[in-house]
């Protein structure tokens, strides 16, 4: 099964890249090259094999990374300012590449060290990153669970100038005060600080 498949052709950046990933049965990574750019390389999956990223963090870095650079500068000249990069799964790895490709704007995904995250995009202090809560903490009937998840995110948030919080989409079994509550906190974080 082809996972992911990208090509920049010779005319407008130089050598070909390509690339396919391929999940074995056993839950590996594999990557093909052509021939002419190498040979096979293979990566135990560490993150869900249902989110984004695909590729492990040498081979975005490497294959990936340059790509986004080359879109971010595009749009950056028609748009007239960087556009956002929004990507899920365990995007730490790869997140200094990430911000280093130029976007405006990224989000710190719930399944992701957001820690370790934030402490990349330190060095990026002109990227705004939006620290996703778990949509999960919202079907948790313990308001308290609640409140420690979102003081723990605002405490994040706050340690670093330029982020914000957010939450992907909401569960539709979600309770409607629950979602508002939260809300208040995050209004309003000296009641749960």
């Amino acid at each position: 099964m082809v996972i992911i498949e990208r090509r920049l052709d010779k005319d407008r950046s130089g050598p070909v890249v390509h690339a396919q990933a391929y999940q074995s049965p056993a839950g590996d990574l594999e990557y093909r090259r052509p021939k002419s750019l190498g040979q096979f390389v293979r990566h135990q999956r560490r993150q869900s094999g249902v989110t984004p990223p695909l590729l492990p963090a040498r081979l975005f870095a490497g294959i990936e990374a340059p790509l986004l650079a080359g879109l971010f500068s595009a749009a950056e000249k028609i748009f007239g300012e960087h556009p956002p990069c929004i990507i899920g799964g365990d995007a730490a790895p790869i997140a200094r590449d990430l911000m280093a490709a130029g976007p405006g704007y990224v989000i710190a995904p719930s399944e992701t060290d957001q820690s370790a995250f934030v402490e990349a995009a330190r060095k990026f202090p002109g990227i705004h990153v939006r620290i996703n809560l778990p949509a999960a903490m919202l079907l948790n009937p313990d308001r308290s669970a609640l409140e420690s998840a979102a003081a723990d995110a605002v405490r994040l948030a706050r340690s670093r100038e330029n982020t914000s919080l957010g939450c992907g989409v909401v569960p539709y079994e979600a309770r409607p005060e629950d979602v508002h509550a939260l809300a208040q906190m995050i209004r309003n974080p000296r009641e749960i600080l």
